[in-house]
C-alpha cells in the first residue's frame, strides 16, 4: 500500500469487487470406494541414489488405509507414516542425522507384490526406489541344513 497513488484505491475496489462477485467453481471431491491393499510387514526397499544404490527395511502396521511404522536406512532410523488405497501407497518418514532431520517422502504405486515409485529427499533431490515384501517361512516348512 505504500506505493499507491491518490485515486489507486478505486482502482482496487472495483477489481476487488469482480473478483467477489463471481467467486471460482469449486469442484465437488468424490470420495473413492477403493480398496486398501493389505501391505503390512517387513520390505526390503532399494533406493537408486543417481546410479548409487542403498538397501532400506521398512516396517508397515496397518489399519484401514492408514500405515504407520518404521524405516530403518544403512545408518539411521525413523518413524514412518502414510495411507495405501487402491495401488497407491504414500508415506513419509524422518530420521535424526547431527541435529538435524533428513526427510523421506515417498510416493509409490503397488502392484505384481512390489511397491515402485520416488522418494523425494528435499534438498538431496528425488531418487527411485523399488521394495519387495520379506518373505517368512511358511509354518511347518523345513529348511535345508
Amino acid at each position: 500500500p505504500y506505493q499507491t497513488m491518490p485515486g489507486d484505491e478505486k482502482i482496487i475496489a472495483e477489481r476487488i469487487a469482480v473478483l467477489l462477485s463471481k467467486p471460482p467453481q469449486t469442484r465437488r471431491v468424490v470420495v473413492s470406494q477403493q480398496v486398501a491393499p493389505n501391505i503390512a510387514g517387513q520390505w526390503a526397499a532399494a533406493i537408486d541414489y543417481f546410479g548409487t544404490p542403498a538397501s532400506h527395511t521398512l516396517f508397515f502396521e496397518q489399519t484401514g488405509a492408514s500405515l504407520t511404522g518404521s524405516h530403518r536406512g544403512e545408518f539411521y532410523q525413523g518413524d514412518l507414516s502414510g495411507s495405501a488405497m487402491g495401488n497407491e501407497v504414500v508415506f513419509r518418514s524422518s530420521h535424526r542425522v547431527h541435529g538435524t532431520r533428513l526427510t523421506y517422502d515417498f510416493n509409490g504405486t503397488f502392484a505384481d507384490g512390489r511397491i515402485t515409485g520416488t522418494v523425494n529427499l528435499g534438498e538431496y533431490g528425488v531418487a527411485k526406489f523399488t521394495a519387495t515384501r520379506h518373505a517368512y517361512p511358511q509354518p511347518g516348512a523345513r529348511r535345508n541344513g
